[in-house]
Protein backbone atom coordinates (compact mmCIF):
# COMPACT_ATOMS: atom_id res chain seq x y z
CA UNK A 1 0.00 0.00 0.00
CA UNK A 2 1.44 3.93 -0.86
CA UNK A 3 2.02 5.91 2.40
CA UNK A 4 -0.55 8.20 3.30
CA UNK A 5 0.91 11.17 2.97
CA UNK A 6 2.09 12.60 -0.34
CA UNK A 7 5.58 12.91 -1.50
CA UNK A 8 6.82 16.50 -1.40
CA UNK A 9 9.56 15.40 -4.07
CA UNK A 10 6.53 14.91 -6.49
CA UNK A 11 5.05 18.58 -6.14
CA UNK A 12 5.66 21.33 -8.43
CA UNK A 13 7.87 23.62 -7.36
CA UNK A 14 6.78 27.26 -6.57
CA UNK A 15 9.51 29.06 -7.89
CA UNK A 16 8.38 26.90 -11.70
CA UNK A 17 4.78 28.41 -11.59
CA UNK A 18 5.29 32.07 -10.36
CA UNK A 19 6.03 33.29 -14.07
CA UNK A 20 3.32 31.24 -16.29
CA UNK A 21 2.38 33.15 -19.60
CA UNK A 22 -1.26 33.06 -17.93
CA UNK A 23 -0.12 34.62 -14.24
CA UNK A 24 2.48 37.26 -16.25
CA UNK A 25 -0.34 38.57 -18.31
CA UNK A 26 -2.60 38.73 -15.35
CA UNK A 27 0.18 40.77 -13.86
CA UNK A 28 0.18 43.19 -16.66
CA UNK A 29 -3.06 44.05 -16.69
CA UNK A 30 -3.10 44.46 -13.03
CA UNK A 31 -0.43 47.00 -13.01
CA UNK A 32 -2.04 48.67 -16.30
CA UNK A 33 -5.59 49.05 -14.04
CA UNK A 34 -3.49 50.19 -11.13
CA UNK A 35 -1.65 53.00 -12.66
CA UNK A 36 -5.33 53.89 -14.46
CA UNK A 37 -6.77 54.22 -10.87
CA UNK A 38 -4.15 56.01 -9.41
CA UNK A 39 -4.60 58.76 -12.93
CA UNK A 40 -8.64 58.60 -12.30
CA UNK A 41 -8.11 59.60 -8.88
CA UNK A 42 -5.76 62.38 -9.43
CA UNK A 43 -8.06 63.67 -12.17
CA UNK A 44 -10.91 63.11 -9.27
CA UNK A 45 -9.51 64.96 -7.25
CA UNK A 46 -7.92 67.92 -9.42
CA UNK A 47 -11.50 68.17 -11.06
CA UNK A 48 -12.99 68.34 -7.06
CA UNK A 49 -10.88 71.51 -6.93
CA UNK A 50 -11.31 73.33 -9.87
CA UNK A 51 -15.29 72.46 -8.91
CA UNK A 52 -14.70 73.78 -5.43
CA UNK A 53 -13.15 77.11 -6.51
CA UNK A 54 -15.89 77.82 -8.96
CA UNK A 55 -19.17 76.67 -6.87
CA UNK A 56 -19.18 79.56 -4.55
CA UNK A 57 -21.17 82.29 -3.88
CA UNK A 58 -18.76 84.79 -5.80
CA UNK A 59 -18.75 82.71 -9.06
CA UNK A 60 -23.01 82.19 -8.68
CA UNK A 61 -23.40 86.13 -8.57
CA UNK A 62 -21.32 86.92 -11.48
CA UNK A 63 -22.96 84.45 -13.76
CA UNK A 64 -26.37 86.03 -11.86
CA UNK A 65 -25.36 89.32 -13.60
CA UNK A 66 -24.66 87.58 -17.00
CA UNK A 67 -27.74 85.47 -17.62
CA UNK A 68 -30.58 87.09 -15.73
CA UNK A 69 -32.56 89.94 -15.93
CA UNK A 70 -32.68 92.73 -13.06
CA UNK A 71 -36.09 91.42 -11.34
CA UNK A 72 -34.79 87.70 -11.06
CA UNK A 73 -31.15 89.10 -10.01
CA UNK A 74 -32.49 91.09 -7.05
CA UNK A 75 -34.76 88.60 -5.78
CA UNK A 76 -31.33 86.10 -5.89
CA UNK A 77 -29.63 88.26 -4.17
CA UNK A 78 -32.31 88.06 -1.26
CA UNK A 79 -32.69 84.67 -1.50
CA UNK A 80 -28.73 84.13 -0.91
CA UNK A 81 -28.69 86.86 1.34
CA UNK A 82 -31.48 85.38 3.47
CA UNK A 83 -30.58 80.98 3.35
CA UNK A 84 -28.15 81.28 6.03
CA UNK A 85 -30.78 82.71 8.77
CA UNK A 86 -33.91 81.40 10.27
CA UNK A 87 -37.12 82.43 8.85
CA UNK A 88 -38.10 84.84 11.52
CA UNK A 89 -34.31 86.55 11.09
CA UNK A 90 -35.32 87.35 7.33
CA UNK A 91 -34.25 91.03 6.16
CA UNK A 92 -35.18 92.21 3.32
CA UNK A 93 -33.87 95.24 0.72
CA UNK A 94 -35.21 98.42 -0.08
CA UNK A 95 -34.85 97.59 -3.42
CA UNK A 96 -36.70 93.86 -3.03
CA UNK A 97 -39.40 95.92 -1.14
CA UNK A 98 -39.83 98.30 -3.70
CA UNK A 99 -39.61 95.86 -6.76
CA UNK A 100 -42.37 93.58 -4.72
CA UNK A 101 -44.48 96.62 -4.35
CA UNK A 102 -44.50 97.71 -8.45
CA UNK A 103 -45.50 93.94 -9.01
CA UNK A 104 -48.21 94.13 -7.01
CA UNK A 105 -49.90 97.65 -7.96
CA UNK A 106 -48.36 97.33 -11.75
CA UNK A 107 -49.11 94.08 -12.24
CA UNK A 108 -48.54 92.97 -15.84
CA UNK A 109 -47.85 96.77 -16.74
CA UNK A 110 -44.40 96.00 -15.26
CA UNK A 111 -43.34 93.33 -17.69
CA UNK A 112 -43.95 95.71 -20.72
CA UNK A 113 -41.71 98.12 -19.43
CA UNK A 114 -38.49 96.98 -20.81
CA UNK A 115 -40.62 95.55 -23.73
CA UNK A 116 -39.57 97.24 -27.43
CA UNK A 117 -42.40 98.66 -29.32
CA UNK A 118 -42.87 96.46 -32.48
CA UNK A 119 -43.49 93.65 -29.00
CA UNK A 120 -46.38 95.61 -27.49
CA UNK A 121 -48.79 94.43 -30.37
CA UNK A 122 -50.38 91.40 -29.03
CA UNK A 123 -53.68 89.13 -30.02
CA UNK A 124 -55.98 88.30 -26.95
CA UNK A 125 -57.31 84.62 -26.70
CA UNK A 126 -60.02 82.67 -25.04
CA UNK A 127 -61.36 79.63 -24.07
CA UNK A 128 -62.50 77.16 -21.70
CA UNK A 129 -60.90 74.25 -19.81
CA UNK A 130 -62.94 71.71 -18.35
CA UNK A 131 -62.89 70.99 -14.24
CA UNK A 132 -63.70 68.15 -11.81
CA UNK A 133 -66.28 69.68 -9.98
CA UNK A 134 -64.67 69.98 -6.01
CA UNK A 135 -65.05 72.56 -3.23
CA UNK A 136 -61.33 73.62 -1.04
CA UNK A 137 -61.61 75.61 1.82
CA UNK A 138 -58.24 77.61 1.74
CA UNK A 139 -57.48 78.70 5.23
CA UNK A 140 -55.12 81.30 4.17
CA UNK A 141 -57.49 83.19 2.40
CA UNK A 142 -60.62 82.45 4.19
CA UNK A 143 -62.41 81.39 1.02
CA UNK A 144 -63.32 78.06 -0.76
CA UNK A 145 -62.41 77.96 -3.86
CA UNK A 146 -64.70 76.27 -6.50
CA UNK A 147 -67.73 78.25 -6.41
CA UNK A 148 -68.66 80.02 -10.05
CA UNK A 149 -67.35 83.37 -9.97
CA UNK A 150 -67.10 86.00 -12.81
CA UNK A 151 -66.78 90.22 -12.64
CA UNK A 152 -70.03 90.76 -12.05
CA UNK A 153 -71.40 87.28 -10.64
CA UNK A 154 -71.32 85.07 -7.81
CA UNK A 155 -72.99 82.43 -6.79
CA UNK A 156 -73.11 78.92 -4.67
CA UNK A 157 -73.56 76.59 -7.65
CA UNK A 158 -70.03 74.21 -7.56
CA UNK A 159 -67.65 75.85 -11.03
CA UNK A 160 -67.20 73.05 -14.10
CA UNK A 161 -65.00 75.15 -16.25
CA UNK A 162 -62.62 77.86 -16.12
CA UNK A 163 -62.62 80.49 -18.67
CA UNK A 164 -58.75 81.22 -19.11
CA UNK A 165 -57.45 84.19 -21.09
CA UNK A 166 -54.33 84.82 -22.79
CA UNK A 167 -52.01 87.36 -24.42
CA UNK A 168 -49.33 86.45 -27.24
CA UNK A 169 -46.87 88.79 -29.09
CA UNK A 170 -47.61 88.91 -33.07
CA UNK A 171 -43.74 90.40 -34.41
CA UNK A 172 -42.29 89.03 -31.59
CA UNK A 173 -43.01 85.68 -29.71
CA UNK A 174 -44.10 85.93 -26.25
CA UNK A 175 -47.00 85.05 -24.62
CA UNK A 176 -48.42 85.68 -20.91
CA UNK A 177 -51.70 84.24 -19.12
CA UNK A 178 -53.85 87.17 -17.73
CA UNK A 179 -56.71 85.94 -15.96
CA UNK A 180 -59.09 82.92 -15.78
CA UNK A 181 -62.87 83.05 -13.82
CA UNK A 182 -64.44 79.74 -12.77
CA UNK A 183 -68.06 79.36 -14.02
CA UNK A 184 -70.50 76.91 -13.59
CA UNK A 185 -71.49 76.80 -16.80
CA UNK A 186 -69.81 78.18 -20.53
CA UNK A 187 -69.36 82.03 -20.03
CA UNK A 188 -72.26 83.86 -21.83
CA UNK A 189 -73.75 86.78 -22.18
CA UNK A 190 -72.96 89.66 -19.87
CA UNK A 191 -70.23 87.87 -17.98
CA UNK A 192 -68.67 87.69 -21.13
CA UNK A 193 -69.10 90.51 -22.66
CA UNK A 194 -67.87 92.62 -18.88
CA UNK A 195 -64.62 90.68 -19.27
CA UNK A 196 -63.46 90.90 -22.56
CA UNK A 197 -64.17 94.43 -22.83
CA UNK A 198 -62.80 94.97 -19.12
CA UNK A 199 -59.69 92.96 -20.24
CA UNK A 200 -58.89 95.23 -23.66
CA UNK A 201 -59.39 98.18 -21.86
CA UNK A 202 -57.11 97.49 -18.86
CA UNK A 203 -54.62 95.97 -21.70
CA UNK A 204 -54.52 99.11 -23.43
CA UNK A 205 -54.16 101.37 -20.16
CA UNK A 206 -50.93 99.69 -19.71
CA UNK A 207 -50.01 100.63 -23.50
CA UNK A 208 -50.38 97.27 -25.25
CA UNK A 209 -51.90 97.03 -28.18
CA UNK A 210 -54.71 94.39 -28.73
CA UNK A 211 -54.63 93.93 -32.18
CA UNK A 212 -57.16 91.22 -32.20
CA UNK A 213 -59.48 88.88 -30.41
CA UNK A 214 -59.04 84.99 -31.12
CA UNK A 215 -61.61 82.00 -29.99
CA UNK A 216 -63.04 79.11 -31.41
CA UNK A 217 -66.59 78.86 -32.52
CA UNK A 218 -68.02 77.67 -29.39
CA UNK A 219 -71.92 79.03 -29.67
CA UNK A 220 -71.02 81.45 -26.62
CA UNK A 221 -68.28 83.13 -29.03
CA UNK A 222 -70.69 83.08 -31.63
CA UNK A 223 -73.42 84.91 -29.97
CA UNK A 224 -70.29 87.41 -28.83
CA UNK A 225 -69.44 88.35 -31.87
CA UNK A 226 -73.23 88.30 -33.56
CA UNK A 227 -73.82 91.22 -30.15
CA UNK A 228 -70.52 93.20 -31.64
CA UNK A 229 -72.08 93.38 -35.41
CA UNK A 230 -69.07 91.24 -36.43
CA UNK A 231 -69.71 90.23 -39.96
CA UNK A 232 -67.49 89.38 -43.04
CA UNK A 233 -67.98 92.70 -44.04
CA UNK A 234 -67.10 93.97 -40.85
CA UNK A 235 -64.72 91.86 -38.80
CA UNK A 236 -64.36 93.94 -35.63
CA UNK A 237 -65.46 96.07 -33.31
CA UNK A 238 -63.60 98.70 -31.14
CA UNK A 239 -62.65 99.19 -27.41
CA UNK A 240 -62.21 102.74 -25.98
CA UNK A 241 -61.86 104.26 -29.56
CA UNK A 242 -59.66 101.36 -30.75
CA UNK A 243 -60.04 99.08 -33.71
CA UNK A 244 -59.80 95.07 -32.61
CA UNK A 245 -60.25 92.63 -35.07
CA UNK A 246 -61.75 89.57 -34.75
CA UNK A 247 -60.83 86.55 -36.03
CA UNK A 248 -62.14 82.78 -35.35
CA UNK A 249 -59.21 80.00 -34.60
CA UNK A 250 -57.93 78.40 -38.28
CA UNK A 251 -57.47 75.07 -36.91
CA UNK A 252 -61.05 74.41 -35.50
CA UNK A 253 -61.85 76.27 -38.62
CA UNK A 254 -60.15 73.15 -40.76
CA UNK A 255 -61.26 70.70 -38.41
CA UNK A 256 -65.23 71.49 -38.71
CA UNK A 257 -64.49 72.16 -42.66
CA UNK A 258 -63.29 68.32 -42.04
CA UNK A 259 -66.41 67.35 -40.52
CA UNK A 260 -69.14 68.73 -42.40
CA UNK A 261 -67.47 67.44 -45.69
CA UNK A 262 -67.74 64.43 -44.42
CA UNK A 263 -71.14 64.48 -42.93
CA UNK A 264 -72.61 66.61 -45.65
CA UNK A 265 -72.14 67.23 -49.79
CA UNK A 266 -70.87 70.05 -50.53
CA UNK A 267 -71.68 72.33 -54.01
CA UNK A 268 -69.53 75.01 -55.80
CA UNK A 269 -70.88 76.04 -59.21
CA UNK A 270 -73.29 73.46 -59.26
CA UNK A 271 -70.16 70.68 -58.97
CA UNK A 272 -70.19 67.98 -56.40
CA UNK A 273 -68.05 67.83 -53.88
CA UNK A 274 -68.75 64.90 -51.88
CA UNK A 275 -66.22 62.97 -49.87
CA UNK A 276 -67.14 59.77 -51.40
CA UNK A 277 -64.67 60.30 -53.91
CA UNK A 278 -62.19 60.37 -51.08
CA UNK A 279 -62.65 57.30 -49.89
CA UNK A 280 -62.85 55.45 -53.38
CA UNK A 281 -59.35 56.97 -54.00
CA UNK A 282 -58.55 55.69 -50.58
CA UNK A 283 -59.89 51.80 -50.78
CA UNK A 284 -57.61 52.21 -53.82
CA UNK A 285 -54.80 53.22 -52.75
CA UNK A 286 -54.60 51.47 -49.17
CA UNK A 287 -53.95 48.27 -51.63
CA UNK A 288 -50.98 48.93 -53.62
CA UNK A 289 -47.58 48.15 -51.65
CA UNK A 290 -46.30 51.46 -52.95
CA UNK A 291 -49.06 54.10 -52.08
CA UNK A 292 -48.95 57.59 -53.37
CA UNK A 293 -50.96 58.86 -50.21
CA UNK A 294 -49.13 56.81 -47.34
CA UNK A 295 -49.77 58.95 -44.75
CA UNK A 296 -53.97 58.08 -45.08
CA UNK A 297 -54.69 55.91 -42.77
CA UNK A 298 -58.64 54.69 -41.38
CA UNK A 299 -58.83 57.25 -38.74
CA UNK A 300 -58.47 59.67 -41.72
CA UNK A 301 -61.14 58.62 -43.17
CA UNK A 302 -63.79 57.46 -40.59
CA UNK A 303 -62.58 59.57 -37.58
CA UNK A 304 -64.20 58.45 -34.53
CA UNK A 305 -65.08 61.07 -31.91
CA UNK A 306 -61.31 61.47 -30.53
CA UNK A 307 -60.15 61.41 -34.00
CA UNK A 308 -62.09 64.35 -35.35
CA UNK A 309 -60.84 66.53 -32.61
CA UNK A 310 -57.49 66.11 -33.95
CA UNK A 311 -56.25 69.22 -36.25
CA UNK A 312 -53.23 67.69 -37.55
CA UNK A 313 -55.71 64.51 -38.84
CA UNK A 314 -57.62 67.13 -40.68
CA UNK A 315 -54.73 69.05 -42.07
CA UNK A 316 -53.76 65.68 -43.33
CA UNK A 317 -56.67 65.24 -45.37
CA UNK A 318 -56.92 67.96 -46.39
CA UNK A 319 -53.08 67.98 -47.67
CA UNK A 320 -51.62 68.73 -51.54
CA UNK A 321 -50.35 65.13 -50.97
CA UNK A 322 -53.86 63.94 -50.85
CA UNK A 323 -54.79 66.33 -54.28
CA UNK A 324 -51.42 65.22 -56.32
CA UNK A 325 -52.38 61.37 -55.50
CA UNK A 326 -56.05 61.71 -56.29
CA UNK A 327 -54.95 63.99 -59.23
CA UNK A 328 -52.03 61.30 -60.24
CA UNK A 329 -55.29 58.56 -60.30
CA UNK A 330 -57.49 60.64 -62.29
CA UNK A 331 -54.55 61.39 -64.86
CA UNK A 332 -53.44 57.21 -64.99
CA UNK A 333 -57.83 57.08 -65.76
CA UNK A 334 -58.62 55.20 -62.25
CA UNK A 335 -60.34 57.59 -61.23
CA UNK A 336 -63.28 59.30 -63.26
CA UNK A 337 -63.52 63.21 -64.21
CA UNK A 338 -66.19 63.65 -61.56
CA UNK A 339 -63.46 63.88 -58.96
CA UNK A 340 -61.97 67.12 -60.51
CA UNK A 341 -63.95 69.46 -57.97
CA UNK A 342 -63.16 67.29 -54.64
CA UNK A 343 -59.66 67.41 -55.30
CA UNK A 344 -59.58 70.80 -56.16
CA UNK A 345 -61.25 71.51 -53.08
CA UNK A 346 -58.98 69.49 -50.96
CA UNK A 347 -55.72 71.77 -52.76
CA UNK A 348 -57.64 75.19 -51.90
CA UNK A 349 -57.95 74.06 -48.11
CA UNK A 350 -54.65 73.50 -48.11
CA UNK A 351 -53.31 76.72 -49.11
CA UNK A 352 -55.80 78.18 -47.71
CA UNK A 353 -54.37 77.01 -44.08
CA UNK A 354 -50.87 77.44 -45.48
CA UNK A 355 -51.98 81.28 -45.49
CA UNK A 356 -53.04 80.69 -41.79
CA UNK A 357 -50.03 78.94 -40.65
CA UNK A 358 -46.84 80.87 -42.04
CA UNK A 359 -43.90 81.10 -39.95
CA UNK A 360 -40.25 81.81 -40.09
CA UNK A 361 -38.88 78.48 -41.24
CA UNK A 362 -38.35 78.79 -44.89
CA UNK A 363 -40.71 76.13 -46.90
CA UNK A 364 -40.63 75.27 -50.33
CA UNK A 365 -44.08 75.77 -50.74
CA UNK A 366 -44.93 79.29 -51.78
CA UNK A 367 -48.26 79.88 -49.54
CA UNK A 368 -46.47 78.92 -46.23
CA UNK A 369 -43.70 81.58 -46.64
CA UNK A 370 -44.38 85.05 -43.90
CA UNK A 371 -47.28 86.42 -44.90
CA UNK A 372 -46.45 90.19 -47.21
CA UNK A 373 -49.99 90.66 -48.50
CA UNK A 374 -48.08 90.29 -52.25
CA UNK A 375 -50.53 89.92 -55.19
CA UNK A 376 -50.44 85.74 -54.94
CA UNK A 377 -51.53 85.89 -51.38
CA UNK A 378 -53.90 88.66 -51.57
CA UNK A 379 -55.60 87.49 -54.71
CA UNK A 380 -55.75 83.93 -53.48
CA UNK A 381 -57.71 85.20 -50.23
CA UNK A 382 -60.82 86.96 -52.27
CA UNK A 383 -60.42 83.72 -54.43
CA UNK A 384 -61.58 81.87 -51.62
CA UNK A 385 -64.16 84.34 -50.38
CA UNK A 386 -65.96 84.18 -53.74
CA UNK A 387 -65.60 80.49 -53.38
CA UNK A 388 -67.46 80.68 -49.49
CA UNK A 389 -69.70 83.24 -50.45
CA UNK A 390 -71.15 80.90 -53.25
CA UNK A 391 -70.38 77.23 -51.60
CA UNK A 392 -73.86 75.27 -50.59
CA UNK A 393 -73.91 72.61 -48.08
CA UNK A 394 -76.78 70.21 -48.59
CA UNK A 395 -77.52 66.85 -46.62
CA UNK A 396 -76.88 63.39 -48.11
CA UNK A 397 -79.75 61.47 -47.65
CA UNK A 398 -82.51 63.87 -48.85
CA UNK A 399 -80.48 66.79 -50.87
CA UNK A 400 -81.77 69.88 -48.43
CA UNK A 401 -79.92 73.62 -48.16
CA UNK A 402 -78.28 73.54 -44.68
CA UNK A 403 -76.08 76.12 -45.89
CA UNK A 404 -77.35 78.66 -42.92
CA UNK A 405 -76.63 76.19 -40.16
CA UNK A 406 -72.64 76.21 -41.46
CA UNK A 407 -70.93 78.14 -38.67
CA UNK A 408 -68.04 77.55 -40.91
CA UNK A 409 -68.61 79.57 -44.06
CA UNK A 410 -69.31 82.56 -42.02
CA UNK A 411 -65.73 81.59 -39.56
CA UNK A 412 -63.79 81.97 -42.47
CA UNK A 413 -65.12 84.70 -44.33
CA UNK A 414 -64.74 86.51 -40.93
CA UNK A 415 -61.00 85.01 -40.53
CA UNK A 416 -60.07 85.90 -43.78
CA UNK A 417 -60.92 89.51 -43.89
CA UNK A 418 -59.93 89.78 -40.59
CA UNK A 419 -56.33 89.00 -41.52
CA UNK A 420 -56.46 91.26 -44.60
CA UNK A 421 -57.70 94.09 -42.29
CA UNK A 422 -54.88 92.95 -39.58
CA UNK A 423 -52.41 93.34 -42.17
CA UNK A 424 -53.86 97.06 -43.27
CA UNK A 425 -54.02 98.38 -39.53
CA UNK A 426 -50.62 96.89 -38.66
CA UNK A 427 -49.04 98.46 -41.91
CA UNK A 428 -50.39 101.06 -42.67
CA UNK A 429 -47.24 102.76 -45.01
CA UNK A 430 -47.24 99.39 -46.44
CA UNK A 431 -43.36 98.78 -46.20
CA UNK A 432 -42.53 96.06 -48.63
CA UNK A 433 -40.24 94.72 -45.62
CA UNK A 434 -43.29 93.96 -42.68
CA UNK A 435 -44.16 90.49 -42.53
CA UNK A 436 -47.07 89.05 -40.65
CA UNK A 437 -46.51 85.43 -39.01
CA UNK A 438 -49.84 84.43 -39.01
CA UNK A 439 -48.91 80.90 -37.51
CA UNK A 440 -49.17 82.93 -34.42
CA UNK A 441 -52.96 84.09 -35.24
CA UNK A 442 -54.42 81.01 -33.12
CA UNK A 443 -55.02 79.48 -29.74
CA UNK A 444 -52.28 76.65 -30.12
CA UNK A 445 -50.69 78.16 -27.10
CA UNK A 446 -53.70 78.53 -24.77
CA UNK A 447 -54.63 74.65 -25.94
CA UNK A 448 -50.62 74.15 -24.81
CA UNK A 449 -51.08 75.56 -21.66
CA UNK A 450 -54.45 73.72 -20.70
CA UNK A 451 -52.04 70.55 -21.31
CA UNK A 452 -49.43 71.89 -19.03
CA UNK A 453 -51.95 72.80 -15.94
CA UNK A 454 -53.30 68.68 -16.73
CA UNK A 455 -49.72 67.48 -16.72
CA UNK A 456 -49.06 69.62 -13.60
CA UNK A 457 -51.09 67.13 -11.96
CA UNK A 458 -49.87 64.29 -13.12
CA UNK A 459 -51.75 64.03 -16.58
CA UNK A 460 -54.84 64.91 -14.63
CA UNK A 461 -57.60 65.76 -17.47
CA UNK A 462 -60.17 67.28 -15.43
CA UNK A 463 -58.09 69.23 -12.65
CA UNK A 464 -60.29 70.14 -9.66
CA UNK A 465 -60.20 74.43 -9.18
CA UNK A 466 -57.80 73.99 -6.73
CA UNK A 467 -55.47 72.39 -8.76
CA UNK A 468 -56.03 74.57 -11.67
CA UNK A 469 -55.47 78.02 -9.16
CA UNK A 470 -52.11 76.21 -7.96
CA UNK A 471 -50.86 75.61 -11.57
CA UNK A 472 -52.38 78.87 -13.26
CA UNK A 473 -49.88 80.53 -10.21
CA UNK A 474 -46.99 78.47 -10.97
CA UNK A 475 -47.36 78.88 -14.87
CA UNK A 476 -48.22 82.46 -14.77
CA UNK A 477 -44.77 83.43 -12.69
CA UNK A 478 -43.04 81.03 -15.11
CA UNK A 479 -43.89 83.08 -18.18
CA UNK A 480 -43.83 86.39 -16.18
CA UNK A 481 -40.16 86.28 -15.52
CA UNK A 482 -39.07 84.78 -18.64
CA UNK A 483 -39.23 87.85 -20.91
Amino acid sequence: MLPEASSVAVQTLKSWSDDTPRKQSLKSKYKLEKKARIEAQKTIATLSQKLADINNEKNYMQQSEKFLSLSLLTIVKSHIRCQKKRPNGYRYSDELKQFALTIYFLGSAFKILNFKPEALDCTLCADEIALKTHLFYSLRKDEIIGFHQTNSTKTYDPAKFAFVLLICGINVQWKQPIAYFLVSGSCTGNDLYNIIMSTIAKLQNISLNVKAFITDQGSNFQNFSKNLFVSPPRPSFYVNEQKVIYMFDPPHLLKSTRNMFFKHNFINSENYIDNKHLIHFYNKDSKMNIRTAPKLTHAHIYPGPFEKMRVYLAAQVFSHTVAAAMQTYQSLGKLSFDFLQTIQFIEKMDNLFDIFNSSKTPNSKDFRRPFKNISNQREYLLMMVSFFENLRVVTKNNGSDVTNRMNLINGWLISINGLLLLWSNMNPTNDCNFVLHTSRLNTDRLENLFGMFRLQNGNNLNPTPVQFYCAFKKLFCLNYFKH
